[in-house]
């Protein structure tokens, strides 16, 4: 057969023809325990291509350590194979030798196709780089938009405003108060993130998974990064009296006018400046101010200015203004004062107060003082969320790999060059099409029949990133167990010693209640409800809502709007919880919520399941077959045939040694039984309901309705329970689901 490779090197095509003695073969890996680094279309030995004229010229002489390379030979080289003229794989190239006789110049390349392409690529893009240029409106309007039809919002935009926690310690009385824009930080659907990619990618049948939000949080700040500019004045506080100070101390200076500009920053309730958006913030004051002495002795009185500000309520900075020391006698004496602009570096929350120290027996604050801020960065009813300057710091890479280990998804390259995610337990059963292996057994080679146990593992931990917030870290303490992990602790594989571990590159977290309401919540703070970063935190956009009165308001107007309730964002799928409910995490998530029913359809129970449990089986078995195959013959694969062998139904694992150059080969081919696991062969009953934490059970046998349990067999129950990894209560005779988590 005759091999052509198509190299693209700085945007030209060179076209190069493998030897015509030389061997290349690839290797197609379907399956992998371990993660998705091994799947893909790849040729594990290096093959020789010719190096002269077009192509010598766009390397440089490569095989001469005296000279530099003209491209940088550690990145790949896109390009194509084609076989007898037609394209079969499109990929990466690698260089990995390069080799010089008298006669020649050659290089050795390795291929990687598009599926191991794919990740090279994405994890070079940062998610801030995907959502470049991207904004979002950060206004009431907006907000109304979404609070009135949240899944429609979410779907035609790929964004929501989630009500979470930043250290806001949010209570039932300032919900019900108001909740004005700041109070809401913004999340991005991965379906979102996906529309982005410079790749197209469909998933099919896993939109619960695709609508899970990532939330839009890489600092500290209780409010996002928004787009500004600079206002030359955003308001000023004046007295329209005169206000007469006894203290012979230091005073907030209170005012009873106001005058904002656009943004509601300044207070005559508290009689301060608050900060709605980071930056450089200008202050002025133009005050009239009288001293007066009682006493009749000459004495010196002195009064200085200075700006507080405050975040959290402590006092970070203190600048001090325009001072005076005057010498006077018994009476009054007047000054204007008139400060030279004074700038404080803000973050938004903060907030700035005027004090005056005074030593006079009578400091008197007269009409027309104000205090003025000239220069802000404004926050507008205008203004938008700058969507990439809030995007955690991850890859699109770790965005895509996080849907495909949830779902333990398979991940298929169109002929066009797309891509298509599937759930393994869809995609395996897609197909109905038969290969009778028989006939293309090698004959007088071995066939193996292996245990899986031999390669396998002893056990197997699927998980998230740990995050650093509270709830986590209670969780991680009060169960010794990462939150929205699941641990099979055996597999029953008493040979092998390894663990396998499967970790998400993001974090899922608990949800709890906000004070005195049953509106649960996540909390991205620590122990002294203080804004934590974290890693990067995904949630699901559940279709429902929690009872919840509170009011919308805006800062830039006096509008408002009730609601009687808030969409749920949280692990579960519902804020009722419920055991055919879903969840997020891998086993089973106890909640600090007070709800009895905790969802048992986790990512363990939906996808990954059916998978283990036919691999790690007692049944299980590995078959080794040497078949006599070309590339021609799998051409037309899908790898999710439904392969046989000596009447045993099995799926592919591997194809190794596959021939480009020759049309008589053998190709070692990796293959696992398949078999279907009974309820039956898991344990005597089956859980099909919680009610009030009671597990309720069905016959594996005949699906009887046993209730609770109680009047069947206890050895039975108790077995059932451990298998399905309930609480036995020997007392009751009846299984429970783990008990609720509540901090107090």
């Amino acid at each position: 057969m005759i091999v052509t490779i198509i190299l693209e090197i700085a945007g030209v095509t060179y076209v190069c023809r493998a030897f015509k003695d030389e061997s290349i073969q690839i290797d197609r890996i379907i399956d992998s325990l371990e993660g998705l680094d091994d799947q893909g279309t790849v040729t594990r030995q290096g093959y020789r291509l010719p190096l002269f004229g077009d192509l010598l010229e766009a390397l440089g002489d490569i095989t001469d350590p005296s000279i530099d390379a003209k491209v940088n030979l550690n990145n790949a080289i896109k390009g194509r194979i084609f076989i007898e003229g037609f394209e079969r794989f499109k990929g990466s190239f690698f260089v990995i030798n390069s080799i010089a006789s008298e006669t020649s110049k050659q290089i050795q390349v390795i291929f990687e196709g598009n599926e191991t392409d794919l990740k090279a690529s994405l994890s070079n893009i940062t998610m801030a780089e995907l959502f470049a240029g991207e904004t979002l409106l950060y206004n009431y309007t907006e907000m109304v938009q979404y609070f009135d039809a949240p899944d429609t919002y979410r779907d035609a935009n790929g964004y929501i405003f989630p009500l979470v926690n930043y250290g806001q310690g949010f209570t039932f009385t300032s919900v019900f108060d108001g909740l004005g824009e700041t109070s809401f930080k913004a999340a991005t659907t991965f379906k979102k993130c996906f529309d982005l990619m410079p790749f197209d990618i469909t998933t099919v049948g896993i939109d619960d998974l695709m609508n899970q939000a990532i939330l839009l949080h890489n600092d500290k700040n209780q409010t996002p990064k928004v787009n500004t500019t600079p206002l030359a004045n955003t308001g000023s506080l004046f007295r329209g009296s005169s206000y007469v100070d006894t203290s012979q101390d230091s005073f907030l200076i209170p005012f009873d006018a106001v005058f904002n500009y656009q943004n509601i920053v300044f207070d005559t309730t508290d009689n301060v400046y608050t900060a709605n958006t980071d930056g450089a913030h200008t202050f002025a004051l133009n005050m009239r101010i009288g001293i007066k002495r009682t006493g009749s002795a000459p004495n010196n009185s002195i009064f200085q200015f200075f700006l507080f500000v405050k975040r959290a309520g402590v006092v970070v900075t203190s600048v001090p203004l325009v001072w005076s020391q005057v010498s006077t006698s018994s009476g009054f004496r007047e000054f204007f004062v008139r400060t030279d602009q004074t700038t404080v570096d803000l973050l938004s929350g903060d907030v700035v107060q005027l004090n005056l120290d005074s030593r006079a027996d009578e400091t008197t604050v007269g009409t027309t003082s104000s205090f003025s801020c000239i220069q802000a960065p404004a926050f507008l009813a205008t203004s938008t969320i700058d969507i990439a300057a809030n995007c955690p710091k991850i890859t699109a890479w770790e965005i895509l790999s996080t849907i495909v280990l949830q779902c333990k998804g398979r991940i298929e390259t169109n002929q066009d060059g797309s891509y298509t995610i599937t759930p393994w337990t869809d995609w395996i059963e897609s197909n109905s099409t038969q290969i009778i292996l028989d006939n293309i057994v090698e004959k007088d080679i071995d066939v193996q029949v292996k245990p899986f146990s031999v390669n396998g593992a002893k056990s197997i931990r699927l998980g998230y990133k740990e995050n650093e917030d509270f709830y986590s870290k209670q969780f991680l303490e009060l169960t010794n167990e990462p939150f929205g992990q699941k641990l099979i602790e055996n597999t029953g594989t008493e040979y092998a010693k390894n663990e396998i571990e499967i970790k998400l590159p993001m974090s899922s977290i608990p949800h709890a209640s906000i004070p005195f309401t049953n509106a649960p919540i996540p909390q991205l703070i620590d122990r002294d409800n203080k804004t934590i970063v974290g890693n990067a935190v995904i949630l699901q956009t559940a279709n429902g809502v929690s009872n919840l009165s509170w009011t919308l308001k805006s800062i830039f107007s006096s509008s408002t709007k009730q609601y009687s309730t808030i969409p749920f964002t949280g692990n579960w799928g519902s804020v009722v919880g419920g055991f055919n409910e879903t969840d997020s995490g891998f086993g089973q998530s106890l909640s600090f919520f007070s709800s009895q029913n905790y969802p048992n359809n986790n990512l363990y129970e939906r996808y990954w399941k059916k998978y283990l449990t036919e691999t790690y089986s007692e049944a299980s078995r590995e078959i080794n077959i040497s078949l006599k195959l070309n590339v021609n013959d799998v051409d037309g694969w899908n790898f999710n045939e439904k392969f046989y062998y000596k009447n045993t139904l099995l799926r592919l694992i591997s194809l190794k040694g596959i021939s480009l150059t020759s049309k008589d080969n053998y190709v070692s081919a990796t293959f696992m039984k398949r078999f279907t696991v009974f309820k039956i062969d898991i344990a005597p009953f089956w859980p099909y309901d919680v009610l009030d934490s009671i597990v309720q059970w069905k016959s594996s046998l005949d699906n009887a309705n046993l209730g609770d349990g109680s009047a069947a067999d206890q050895t039975d129950l108790l077995n059932s329970a451990n298998a399905y990894g309930f609480f036995y209560d020997s007392v009751k005779d009846v299984a429970t689901q783990n008990g609720q988590i509540l901090i107090t």
